[in-house]
């Protein structure tokens, strides 16, 4: 192969092949080859001198949850109590009832009964090898290209691609990691011959291109199906605004916009949805992209906000014809105060990172009541003091 000086990143037709090839896995709605992924998950805990584990394949995230939560707390019961706890559980959320998740749990658990789980081990049989591998390889690539270090290179492979996965808002843990993982490697072992001999990665590989994803514990390992429908937005991040975001065999959908699960109502009945609904949701960022949804503007008006302060949406002149420089991160940002429901004050700030199409969106942040201006607001989601936030780059 030709050795080079710099590596030429893009655009670059090597990247592209291997970034589609791993996109058409991202995007594959085809059902789960179920003895290719009992092969790989064997092979993975043989790989490290494991017993093979219980496989247990589940039709969505949530189903595969609501196992995961109830085998951590009912190992060993007999059937009868495992029996009446569920019916407990029902009669605490009556709405899981007709939820397809819990139903399709609950019958694996009165077929197959509840098998303790054992250590998580997703970590020691995954992260670390990935981890591992990737030192090695990122010493190679050095190596070959004096001067450039390995993680700014992945970066500049990347410029944002596949930043999200469909699995990423059931996960919160398990992710993008090991699929950014096997597209970078498999990118540098196609386009500059480093290769790294491991029957790990074909594990790896072999997994990623035949399962939704998979939980892996010391006795048990509980693989998820693929989705039958996924619809995203230019990030991969799950996006819908006219019906559900994503569907699973068992009946299970779910609705999203800009990759945060968001309830149904939003995207099917929007017209009916009312400033006491989003007041009403606990998840800070649900809740956000609820009013973002609904229109800032809007929300703001509905509650009654008043504004009592505001920065400079750029350089501007003062009184005296002197051009003032408003702190970077607070440029065009507002302060506002309710008493409806209570004191509340909240800031609105630009996003420093546009959106796909280029535009530059506002988001809202609750703070205490006390704050009396946009840099008091600023500066206590940092943790710090009015006087001492002053910062030289936005990131």
């Amino acid at each position: 192969m030709l050795e080079i000086d710099k590596p030429l990143l893009t655009p670059n037709p090597i990247r592209d092949s291997v970034l589609n090839k791993w996109l058409d896995v991202l995007n594959c709605t085809e059902p789960v080859d179920r003895e290719w992924a009992t092969q790989y998950i064997d092979d993975l805990y043989h790989f490290h001198g494991l017993k093979q584990p219980k496989i247990i394949l589940f039709s969505s995230p949530q189903a595969g949850r609501h196992y995961r939560d109830f085998a951590a707390n009912m190992a060993g019961d007999s059937p009868a109590l495992i029996k009446a706890k569920i019916a407990q559980r029902e009669k605490r959320s009556p709405l899981l009832v007709g939820s397809p998740d819990w139903v399709e749990a609950k019958r694996v658990m009165e077929k197959e009964g509840v098998v303790t789980l054992g250590e998580d081990l997703s970590d020691n049989i995954v992260q670390k090898p990935i981890a591992k591998t990737q030192q090695l390889v990122s010493k190679k690539l050095e190596a070959r290209f004096v001067g450039y270090k390995a993680q700014y290179l992945e970066d500049d492979f990347w410029h944002g691609e596949m930043t999200r996965v469909w699995w990423g808002p059931f996960m919160f843990r398990w992710g993008i990691s090991e699929l950014r993982s096997a597209t970078w490697m498999d990118f540098i072992r196609e386009a500059y011959g480093i290769h790294y001999e491991s029957k790990f990665w074909v594990i790896l590989e072999g997994l990623l291109k035949r399962v939704g994803f998979w939980w892996n514990f010391q006795n048990v390992c509980l693989a998820i199906e693929r989705p039958i429908l996924v619809k995203r937005d230019l990030l991969n991040r799950l996006h819908c605004t006219d019906g559900p975001a994503i569907q699973f065999c068992n009946g299970s959908i779910h609705y999203a916009l800009n990759g945060v699960l968001v309830p149904s109502k939003v995207i099917m009945y929007p017209e009916q949805i009312t400033t006491a609904d989003i007041d009403a949701i606990r998840n800070a960022e649900v809740r956000r992209k609820l009013i973002e949804h609904y229109g800032l503007d809007r929300y703001l008006f509905h509650i009654g906000a008043v504004l009592i302060d505001r920065v400079a949406p750029s350089n501007s002149l003062n009184t005296q014809n002197q051009e003032t420089k408003p702190l970077l991160g607070m440029q065009g940002g507002r302060l506002y105060r309710t008493k409806l429901n209570g004191e509340r004050v909240f800031v609105v700030l630009k996003n420093s990172t546009p959106e796909p199409d280029g535009t530059i969106k506002e988001y809202i942040l609750r703070v205490p009541p006390e704050m009396k201006s946009v840099r008091h607001a600023v500066s206590w989601t940092f943790g710090m003091q009015e006087g001492e936030y002053a910062p030289v780059k936005e990131t």
